[in-house]
């Protein structure tokens, strides 16, 4: 385990974010770097690593989002970029936006040392997927929860850990000290299923 850790921080995006219970600088209100006279651009560059955010000591790789706690960028099916034209920001908009969100996040998913996600609701989709890409790039990821899900169990069986905790810093915090202890995940699976071969 590295002494500090790069880490994306999944989980559902809303007004007020719990990110910032656990880490500063995550949204427009606190990025110097988004800041001009009168527009906002968050789209169009890879996202900074911002050192020292998370816990006060380890990095923060994202994600990033617009918001201004009024609930301007946020609303169904919008994973934090709900603002279109009205609201608190004047936007510079790409003709593909989600895509190029995607790739912001996955690309700040293959700079992370691990994912932690925060999952609180079942309908957490794109939290869902970003574990996946996660694991899929041997990307450690934790899933912390305020009480199981049942219907998430093949992300539990396919995280690296789960396990339930009274708030996202308690989660952080556990999944910290989890890191270097961890079996892999095929011996996770094992151990819930002994017949589950591990692949060669």
């Amino acid at each position: 385990m590295p002494e500090t850790e790069r880490i994306y921080i999944a989980g559902k995006i809303s007004p007020n974010d719990w990110r910032r219970t656990i880490a500063n600088c995550i949204d427009t209100r606190d990025i110097h770097w988004l800041r001009s006279e009168d527009n906002y651009d968050l789209f169009n560059f890879p996202w900074p690593t911002i050192e020292n955010a998370v816990l006060g000591k380890h990095s923060y790789t994202g994600p990033f989002f617009l918001n201004c706690d009024h609930g301007c960028g946020h609303g169904p099916h919008s994973h934090g970029n709900g603002i279109r034209s009205v609201g608190c920001f004047n936007v510079t908009h790409s003709s593909n936006k989600e895509a190029l969100i995607q790739r912001l996040c996955f690309d700040a998913i293959r700079r992370s040392t691990f994912v932690f996600a925060w999952i609180d609701s079942p309908d957490a989709y794109g939290s869902l997927i970003e574990i996946g890409y996660a694991l899929g790039q041997s990307v450690p990821a934790y899933i912390a929860w305020p009480k199981p899900l049942n219907d998430l169990w093949f992300a539990r069986v396919s995280s690296t850990e789960c396990f339930q905790a009274d708030s996202p810093e308690s989660g952080l915090e556990h999944a910290l000290s989890l890191r270097g202890h961890n079996p892999s995940r095929w011996q996770r699976i094992a151990r819930e299923n002994p017949f589950t071969p591990e692949p060669e």
